[in-house]
């Protein structure tokens, strides 16, 4: 293929000419685009079981996984029968602007990690549990008084990531160029 090489000039009037395509693009389809890419890398960190940067960083393991038993226990970290907290991960895009979220109310404390104290409510759903289940971990956390602290591991699923950094440069160069040399 031969490719002609343009001077400063001629590239300054290419973009001119297609400052229009580029701003819509810039707009709509960019950011559109960029925001699936970056829900679908996070759901893709779900069934990995782990955070994608640089390699996969794997989360650790549950207690469920641990001491489980039946179904629930074959689960990765952070997925369910219901896969609740992937599922809850969403996009949408504004002009020039791409926006992924989670809207889990537990979705932070997941990625991010940190405490949470026990409440009466917490007591009675893990009784419950035990009872249903009979897996100790659920009486070990029944047995936690109220007001008692439990450390949630970082199990990141979103944020800044290398292979998600590629990507998006990726979908923003081949539209450019797909105006650019139409």
């Amino acid at each position: 293929i031969n490719k002609k090489i343009m001077t400063p000039d001629e590239f300054s009037k290419l973009l001119t000419e297609k400052q229009e395509e580029i701003q819509k693009a810039l707009r709509r389809s960019i950011p559109l685009k960029v925001s699936v890419a970056i829900e679908e890398h996070t759901k893709d960190n779900f069934r990995q079981g782990g955070f994608v940067d640089g390699g996969l960083h794997p989360w650790k393991t549950t207690l469920r996984q641990k001491y489980g038993k039946g179904a629930d226990a074959k689960y990765t970290p952070l997925l369910s029968r219901e896969q609740n907290l992937m599922n809850a991960n969403k996009h949408r895009y504004e002009p020039f602007k791409a926006v992924a979220y989670n809207d889990a109310p537990y979705a932070a404390i997941h990625n991010f990690g940190g405490r949470i104290t026990i409440t009466p409510r917490m007591k009675r759903f893990f009784w419950a549990r035990f009872k249903d289940t009979g897996t100790e971990m659920y009486k070990f956390l029944a047995l936690k008084r109220v007001g008692d602290n439990i450390i949630i591991p970082r199990r990141q699923f979103m944020g800044e990531s290398r292979e998600l950094t590629a990507k998006v440069t990726g979908i923003v160069e081949r539209e450019l160029n797909k105006i650019l040399m139409s």
